[in-house]
């Protein structure tokens, strides 16, 4: 099930995936503008995802791409920033992709890896996104 994150949805999120809804999340709780630190504190304690799909595209590469410069965020040297942001803030659930490759290509890959993830985190407890457990 495709699943917005605001405020609001993170109750009902939390009560499918205790029921054994696999959620897929866009800009979860990685897409930020400020330091790492206080960009995770809002977010920690939310449900800790099982995967993260990080689409790596090096920016000569989306700068290729067509319309690539229309957005303001859409610029060579902002992208590499993001970046580097984007490899500190990985960890072991993340799986990190080349995105320089043809929509059906990457399509394909996505989609073989999430079907395999699944079986394998059906079982596991939900854990909380960058909160120590207490007790």
């Amino acid at each position: 099930m495709y699943q917005k994150c605001d405020a609001p949805s993170r109750p009902k999120m939390k009560v499918l995936l205790e029921a054994g809804t696999t959620l897929i999340v866009d800009r979860y709780a990685y897409s930020g503008g400020f330091s790492i630190d206080w960009c995770k504190q809002p977010d920690c304690g939310l449900p800790r995802p099982d995967l993260v799909l990080y689409l790596n595209l090096r920016p000569d590469a989306a700068a290729k791409r067509g319309n690539f410069g229309n957005e303001r965020y859409e610029q060579t040297d902002f992208q590499a920033k993001v970046m580097k942001n984007f490899h500190l803030l990985k960890e072991s659930y993340w799986k990190e992709i080349d995105a320089d490759k043809t929509e059906d290509d990457l399509a394909a890959e996505l989609g073989e890896i999430v079907l395999n993830c699944i079986p394998t985190v059906r079982e596991r407890p939900i854990e909380k996104l960058w909160c120590k457990e207490e007790g």
